[in-house]
């Protein structure tokens, strides 16, 4: 599927979440986000074979770009997990 994204537009690859020093990685994020939002007004972020790492840092790249309440309702509806007995 092909998407208009309006210009200019950004990609970052994160490539894991689980660097050697967790405290660079997110002050780098941060840092990155920051510097990106100067310049561009849609942004991609591919995670294809994002071998993980912290979990955190995942949620706080969330956080950065969701802000800290979003409504999950509509993405969750329809969605359940078995429920074992």
């Amino acid at each position: 599927m092909l998407v208009d994204l309006p210009l200019p537009f950004s990609i970052v690859q994160i490539g894991t979440f689980g660097p050697d020093s967790f405290d660079l990685a997110e002050q780098a994020m941060v840092n990155g986000l920051v510097t990106l939002s100067k310049s561009t007004t849609s942004l991609i972020i591919d995670v294809t074979n994002n071998g993980g790492g912290f979990l955190c840092l995942g949620h706080l790249l969330h956080r950065v770009l969701a802000g800290p309440s979003v409504d999950n309702s509509k993405f969750l509806e329809g969605f359940s997990l078995p429920i074992e007995n």
